[in-house]
């Protein structure tokens, strides 16, 4: 039974530990699609003065938003 048990805590170690891979692999991607976009909207003039950050979840909104709007 403890046999048992230690198999099963060793294989979700695995698992555990790639989940937590894949997650910090997105987040990291989601920020570099966000700081590129920063960047590319203080070049043709979307800076935080006057607009907020242009990021991936602001074109998110911006795009359902348009998508949802009535007739």
């Amino acid at each position: 039974m403890i046999e048992a048990a230690s198999a099963g805590a060793s294989a979700s170690i695995a698992l555990v530990a790639k989940i937590a891979v894949n997650l910090i692999a997105f987040l990291a991607l989601l920020q570099f699609i966000n700081e590129s976009l920063k960047w590319f909207g203080a070049r043709v003039g979307l800076a935080p003065p006057h607009y907020p950050d242009f990021t991936f979840q602001v074109s998110c909104i911006m795009t359902m938003t348009f998508m949802m709007r009535s007739r």
